[in-house]
């Protein structure tokens, strides 16, 4: 009688254990993208961060536009940049504003 009633409660939590699936669990104290991605005031406000990646206005911006005519020759105005074969803030090719504009996009999307 004893070990029948030790196997009904090993088989009874074994059940209960199995259809429980304890993998799937979301962190609960940090964000991810599945928990913050659920509503318009999350886009602002990661849209509010992108703000400062915009540069003001100067008075030499147009230098390397066609608004502008430089008195200096410029090889940017006639495409005579060529991109490094190493990516750097120091050479002026980082991505990292960009990617988190695109980043942004695609939950944008999701939403």
């Amino acid at each position: 009688m004893k070990i029948k009633n030790i196997l009904f409660v090993l088989l009874f939590a074994g059940a209960a254990l199995s259809s429980c699936d304890y993998t799937d669990l979301s962190p609960i104290d940090s964000i991810t993208d599945k928990s913050y991605w659920t509503t318009v005031n999350d886009l602002k406000l990661y849209a509010n961060g992108l703000y400062g990646l915009l540069s003001g206005p100067t008075s030499t911006g147009d230098n390397v536009s066609d608004n502008f005519v430089p008195k200096d020759y410029s090889g940017y105005l006639f495409n005579e940049y060529t991109v490094p074969a190493s990516a750097s803030s120091a050479n002026g090719w980082y991505w990292n504003d960009i990617r988190s504009c695109n980043y942004f996009l695609q939950r944008y999307q999701l939403v």
